[in-house]
């Protein structure tokens, strides 16, 4: 008589893995045509940012980027920390994003 070993392997998986927020974001609907901020893994780029980061980390729903960035008209941030959180308004998908602690500043997720 032969024997059958049955192994059952049950991999654990979060309950609820937070969304990429890799893509493009406007400030409004308007914004996703012409001024839309294109937000990748390690880079952050828009008409008024341009942003490379060394390192990324997330904690929740909260992605932190370091690394530097060059705002528009020349003004550059040698040592900057962008922050994102995302989060749902019921009807979009949004992020607010600051930077070296400023004000924040909203964007929802252009289609």
């Amino acid at each position: 008589m032969k024997k059958i070993l049955l192994v059952l392997v049950i991999a654990s998986t979060p309950a609820f893995a937070a969304k990429s927020i890799v893509g493009r974001w406007g400030s409004d609907g308007e914004a996703c045509g012409f001024a839309a901020m294109i937000i990748g893994q390690k880079e952050i780029s828009s008409p008024e940012l341009r942003c490379r980061f060394n390192s990324v980390s997330r904690s929740g729903s909260v992605v932190t980027w370091k690394g530097a960035c060059d705002k528009a008209f020349g003004a550059s941030l040698k040592d900057a920390t962008v922050t994102a959180r995302s989060y749902s308004d019921g009807d979009y998908e949004r992020i607010g994003l600051r930077i070296n602690g400023g004000a924040e500043h909203d964007f929802l997720r252009c289609p």
